[in-house]
């Protein structure tokens, strides 16, 4: 319900090109990436309610908001623990920080390759408008999840999920 209210705060740059923190992979880490779609697509709900995206980009932006950011941090999580790190900083810095931010680039990545395959914006458009700022993104987005994931794992390291904390005994 929460990350419905967070998604309602963003920045437009051109119609179908806005900026907003998208929080999966928190809620990845935290549920599983099986409820952190569900999640973000009951939090999509919410922002097509309020008006803030139109019902008939439901789809897309399931897709791109929802299935890509916690498919990508589903798959750094699992890449992180089959390299076995012990070290509990690597779930915070793979998973967190980086993990986010990577499913951020990832995802405007494909909501550009969408966009351009569409015909709604020419290629030199979308890198112009977006992709040259997509570094920018990623720092916000990994630093909003990272610190989160930190935060969680120090006072309530039970309510991820994802960590399995008898490999950082």
């Amino acid at each position: 319900m929460a990350l419905g209210f967070i998604w309602q705060l963003r920045a437009g740059i051109s119609p179908g090109l806005s900026i907003h923190i998208f929080g999966i992979t928190l809620i990845t880490l935290m549920l599983g990436w099986r409820l952190a779609v569900l999640c973000g697509l009951l939090a999509l709900v919410i922002t097509v309610i309020t008006g803030r995206e139109p019902l008939i980009a439901f789809a897309a932006n399931g897709l791109v908001t929802v299935m890509v950011p916690a498919l990508v941090s589903h798959g750094i999580m699992r890449w992180e623990r089959k390299r076995n790190f012990r070290n509990f900083f690597a779930y915070i810095f793979f998973c967190g920080f980086f993990g986010a931010g990577i499913s951020v680039a990832v995802a405007g990545v494909v909501m550009c390759l969408m966009l351009w395959s569409a015909g709604v914006y020419t290629f030199g458009e979308l890198i112009h408008e977006y992709l040259r700022y997509l570094p920018l993104f990623m720092l916000p987005e990994g630093f909003v999840n990272g610190t989160f994931v930190t935060g969680l794992m120090v006072f309530h390291p039970d309510r991820l999920k994802t960590l399995d904390q008898s490999r950082y005994r």
